[in-house]
């Protein structure tokens, strides 16, 4: 039987897909490998966020093809880094096979082409989920594309049209994994909020069927862009409220709390209506968590822009801030834009750590002395002896004893800005 090993960068969706294709080269015969000196084939899934990745991408593809010279395995390169710099990857590895994120459906049909081919399509398929394979979680891939032009974003490249998959299928897909003893579903897409948009139904029906499906487990939604969470607020929130299986978390990415430079960045909303987004999630579901990204540094953010960020962070209280040093891309408005010195980013990026730790405090310190009901996931690194769970806003909490694959209600004892600790009361069935 011929083996497989995979390697993965970056987001939730690309360690989905690659489970995809997984799923199609099991079918075909393979079986999965955990080291390169095992492999026949070995697939690369890259990201093309940031340069930094992209370097150590490139190197790792390197030091690949020093370690397979003689060997007659077969190496297949895809993700986004495979759309947007295709020369970059040949120059270090010309053997290679390449595979955009449109085409990853048809990674069976490009074993056996020619090194240095490449596979590009301008419209993705999206017609197979990955198998379920034990575990407690299940990443359902259930879209690519987004329908934003940012200017510091390079996935518009390598991801271009909205694709979903069938909302009949994902439903199947979940009850299935569910029965085989999934707890925890994560939903990922580049921007969850525009599901189903071309298929003629909504993000909102689809999590209506998931809630519908029988069995004790949690569902995590993943990014939603503002402007479309905006879209479909209303039965969102209706759902959310509904449902006692759906996670109590929003990622909803500011990107800036200026409006100037949210212009800049060609985003579509103003700072006024994402707080009042915000503001109307937490008025309607007080004990939601709201997660946010942020980019500091972008071209055009000056001393005051960044002060209207921190005061938006510091009014909003996020549970959890993503801080990124903005990075130039190719092919982006932003990388021909002025560029602000690296020093003030770094700068910018400790001061904005140290404002969103302050407010992620204040948020978890509420809790202390609550009771809330866990999944045990056993995820997380802590202190030893600890095992990592969730709450229903999917706060991460470390208990000191607990079983793996158990809900249970919990007593929290204590909290920093990043996790909650606590004891089990009792669990739950």
């Amino acid at each position: 039987m011929p083996k497989v090993y995979v390697e993965t960068y970056g987001c939730w969706l690309n360690r989905a897909e690659s489970e995809v294709m997984i799923t199609i080269l099991s079918r075909l015969g393979y079986e999965v490998c955990s080291s390169v000196d095992e492999a026949d084939l070995i697939i690369v899934n890259t990201c093309a966020v940031r340069s930094e990745t992209e370097n150590r991408i490139l190197k790792r593809l390197s030091e690949l093809r020093r370690v397979l010279e003689g060997r007659s395995c077969r190496v297949i390169v895809c993700g986004c880094l495979a759309r947007v710099r295709p020369a970059s990857i040949l120059e270090v590895f010309p053997d290679a096979i390449l595979l955009d994120p449109n085409s990853i459906e048809r990674i069976g049909e490009v074993l056996n082409l020619e090194p240095g081919s490449l596979v590009f399509s301008d419209v993705p398929t999206r017609d197979v989920l990955p198998e379920f394979r034990g575990g407690l979680r299940y990443v359902v891939p259930i879209a690519t594309g987004c329908r934003g032009n940012c200017t510091f974003c390079i996935d518009k490249v390598a991801r271009r049209a909205v694709r979903s998959y069938d909302k009949s299928l994902i439903v199947e897909g979940v009850r299935r994994a569910v029965e085989r003893g999934a707890r925890e579903i994560f939903l990922t897409a580049q921007d969850a909020a525009v599901y189903g948009i071309d298929r003629g139904y909504t993000l909102v029906e689809l999590l209506e069927a998931i809630d519908r499906i029988e069995g004790k487990f949690f569902v995590r939604v993943g990014m939603m862009e503002p402007s479309e969470v905006m879209r479909i607020l209303d039965g969102l929130l209706d759902v959310f409220k509904r449902s006692e299986k759906l996670y109590r978390f929003f990622h909803i990415p500011l990107q800036s709390g200026d409006d100037r430079v949210l212009k800049l960045m060609n985003r579509r909303y103003s700072v006024a209506e994402y707080i009042e987004l915000v503001r109307r999630i937490r008025r309607e579901l007080p004990d939601a968590s709201i997660v946010t990204d942020i980019i500091v540094g972008f071209p055009g953010e000056d001393e005051e822009a960044f002060e209207n960020t921190c005061k938006v962070v510091k009014e909003l209280e996020f549970d959890k801030v993503h801080v990124a040093r903005y990075t130039p891309r190719p092919f982006t408005l932003g990388s021909t834009m002025e560029q602000i010195p690296e020093p003030v980013k770094k700068c910018r990026s400790r001061v904005l750590t140290i404002v969103a730790n302050e407010v992620a405090l204040k948020r978890n310190m509420r809790l202390v002395g609550s009771r809330v009901e866990v999944l045990v996931t056993g995820e997380g690194q802590s202190e030893r002896g600890f095992i990592g769970s969730r709450t229903r806003s999917y706060k991460l909490t470390f208990l000191k004893e607990a079983r793996v694959g158990e809900f249970a209600e919990v007593y929290i004892e204590r909290a920093t800005p990043i996790y909650l600790y606590g004891n089990v009361i009792r669990y739950v069935h």
